[in-house]
């Protein structure tokens, strides 16, 4: 068996798919979420507005974000091109907010394919 915790791993090829690293990024106001794969953290004494940016069709196809809410708040997340539906390969009209219900843990986790957010999956949240 080999010992992998000296290990730093800078890349995972998949097939011909390399999978990038993950990031972590921590809201403490109203902004944007400025990274396409990862966990951004909603921390706030009060209800944080964000905005996802668009994913690039090809470059940020597959990246995964975990949204979370770490405080107790009212957050928002705002998709200005509207979330995805995988079933349909289409941006859904109008499902552009994802409205998070005020409790510790609430979270949206969404996947980039052909430049749009497709909605995978959340815990306390509303998507409208």
């Amino acid at each position: 068996m080999t010992n992998l915790n000296a290990l730093t791993v800078d890349s995972l090829v998949v097939g011909s798919y390399t999978l990038p690293i993950p990031e972590v990024q921590t809201l403490v106001d109203h902004g944007a979420i400025t990274i396409k794969h990862g966990i951004v953290r909603l921390n706030k004494g009060s209800a944080i507005n964000a905005t996802l940016a668009k994913p690039t069709a090809g470059t940020d196809d597959y990246k995964m974000l975990v949204i979370v809410a770490i405080t107790a708040q009212a957050n928002t997340v705002t998709a200005p091109q509207g979330f995805g539906n995988p079933l349909t390969s289409c941006v859904i009209e109008g499902e552009d907010v994802g409205t998070f219900g005020g409790a510790i843990g609430d979270a949206l986790t969404v996947v980039a394919y052909n430049g749009a957010w497709y909605v995978k999956g959340m815990h306390g949240v509303t998507v409208a």
